[in-house]
């Protein structure tokens, strides 16, 4: 195990080619027109006697390799090629293979940038043939609780095969741990007009989103199969990842599904873009897309995106990681299938599941965003908040004093971070569990403890990911190592529905208070999380 840098761990690992891939792996899988055959034909369908780390799954043999603790199965195809004509369609069941599918090594990530600033594309990392997802469980799994991750990176980079989620992670020594790849920025997210006519149900721009349910399909096809339970499956993820698991917690197609939720630093309340619409909508952001690919042109503007180099779609109008800096963003629509409704609508009309939700922020999110030196003095501080006092319909004093650079060591760049992780993390969220709480058990957690190595940013956006999955560095102080098994421990709790964690006798429901994580590394609750500065931000 080691402990990676979050600001490397964020974006991609380098694995595969950045070249189209067309779907060519014709030996390795059986290619059928019947969308009801799941399973090879055979009179008794199994993996070869002997086989070692072998799993029958509905799409034929998987052969596994030995962890530490258990197994690991990597790279699993779950979905065809998303190349040439499937580009930006919803993404279509594997079909089943007849050899035995070595899963020893995750595959290529979905292409990204690569972390690099916006305009400057090399290196790039990735293929579009991405769509694999990767099983680590203990020795003897049978009946274990499954945790399914969905990936931070802004939606624009990351992946599920990062050594953050897979090197030899504690929090597979007790239940199945799955984590996946899914499609990034515009390749994932792109919607237009013409991509909604040619879809079967007259929409576009989830197709990233689909992937994830169609990974989370296959886990619960299979889950007896790889010593899981399908009735205690845990929906998690972190950043990005956090709000896409918001939506499918609120989707119609993923009801019924799992038993409980964890956003990590990931506001439910992002999801408010409508598909279609004039301005600031999926389509018309797709539009002025296949203007800079000079596409929209052409009498057939698909066939001429879909033309265009992976580089290039890229290129057009680049994504950023993280919610701060220059770049698009891209994520789920409001398209009315997968997402009927804005996240604020559904929970204002109470339309909402009753499956029990737990979203995290840490203490310094903003810390991983903003430069030291962003902000040189208070007049700078008073200048950027400009911006903000319009938006939030407060004056400038107001948020001055409520995030004064006296409470933070007269520092101004200090107050400006603190005054962004409230603003775009802890309110939000905030906000949102109040919002569900008359509808589903809700619960909040506060993380405080600075990242090892990284002590001067504090507990920054993505700090706990190293605790939660066990993937902290072995020499880490005893009391970071404690902490790292219990937060394995609750998040496992959580898929029944109902969190715990040590040092705390009952994890209060959002109304009666937070469970906070201390810079110490103490476990203890909170009656609230910034009432006051929050009721500031209106939002």
């Amino acid at each position: 195990m080691r402990l990676i840098p979050l600001l490397i761990l964020l974006a991609a690992c380098s694995n595969g080619s950045s070249d189209d891939k067309a779907d060519t792996d014709d030996t390795v899988f059986v290619d059928t027109d019947s969308a009801d055959t799941d399973v090879v034909d055979t009179d008794e369908p199994s993996c070869p006697g002997g086989a070692e780390h072998a799993v029958y799954t509905t799409k034929g043999c998987v052969l596994g390799t030995a962890t530490d603790d258990g197994e690991a199965f990597l790279g699993i195809p779950y979905a065809k090629p998303p190349v040439g004509d499937r580009r930006w369609k919803r993404p279509e069941s594997i079909s089943p293979w007849s050899d035995p599918l070595t899963a020893s090594d995750p595959g290529p990530v979905c292409p990204q940038t690569n972390g690099t600033p916006t305009g400057t594309l090399d290196p790039l990392d990735g293929d579009e043939d991405c769509l694999r997802l990767n099983v680590l469980r203990p020795a003897g799994a049978s009946g274990l609780p499954i945790l399914f991750f969905i990936h931070g990176g802004g939606n624009v980079d990351g992946a599920g095969s990062e050594d953050l989620y897979l090197d030899n992670p504690g929090l597979a020594k007790n239940a199945i741990l799955v984590t996946h790849n899914y499609r990034l920025g515009p390749l994932g997210f792109l919607a237009h007009p013409k991509l909604s006519l040619e879809d079967p149900e007259g929409v576009s721009g989830n197709q990233g989103l689909r992937d994830s349910i169609l990974a989370l399909k296959f886990i619960r096809d299979n889950a007896a199969a790889f010593g899981g339970d399908p009735d205690k499956i845990l929906l998690f993820g972190e950043s990005a990842g956090s709000i896409d698991a918001c939506a499918l917690w609120l989707s119609p197609e993923t009801q019924g599904w799992f038993a409980g939720v964890i956003g990590e630093s990931g506001p439910c309340t992002s999801l408010r873009t409508p598909l279609k619409g004039v301005l600031n909508s999926g389509e018309s952001f797709g539009q002025r897309f296949a203007t800079e690919a000079s596409c929209d042109t052409e009498t057939d503007v698909l066939a001429c995106l879909r033309t265009r180099t992976v580089h290039d779609i890229l290129r057009y109008l680049p994504g950023r990681q993280g919610p701060i800096g220059d770049g698009e963003d891209y994520g789920p629509v409001i398209d009315g299938k997968v997402l009927p409704k804005s996240a604020k609508n559904a929970a204002a009309d109470g339309d909402v599941p009753n499956v029990p939700m737990l979203l995290t922020v840490n203490a310094d999110e903003a810390s991983l965003f903003i430069p030291a030196d962003s902000i040189a003095d208070d007049g700078a501080y008073r200048t950027a908040l400009r911006v903000y006092a319009l938006l939030y319909r407060a004056t400038v004093n107001q948020l001055h004093d409520a995030w004064d650079p006296v409470d933070y060591g007269d520092d101004a760049n200090a107050a400006f971070r603190a005054f962004n992780t409230d603003a775009l993390f802890v309110c939000p969220t905030r906000q949102w569990l109040n919002l569900i709480a008359p509808h589903a058990p809700a619960y909040g957690m506060v993380f405080a403890r600075p990242l090892l190595g990284s002590e001067p940013l504090g507990a920054m956006h993505g700090a706990e990911l190293p605790y939660v999955f066990g993937t902290i560095t072995p020499f880490a102080a005893a009391e970071d190592l404690t902490l790292s098994t219990t937060l394995q421990a609750a998040w496992t709790s959580m898929s029944s529905g109902t969190p715990s964690i040590a040092g705390v006798a009952t994890w209060p429901t959002i109304d009666a208070g937070w469970v906070q994580i201390g810079a110490d590394a103490s476990v203890s609750t909170i009656d609230d999380l910034q009432a006051e500065k929050c009721a500031l931000l209106r939002m």
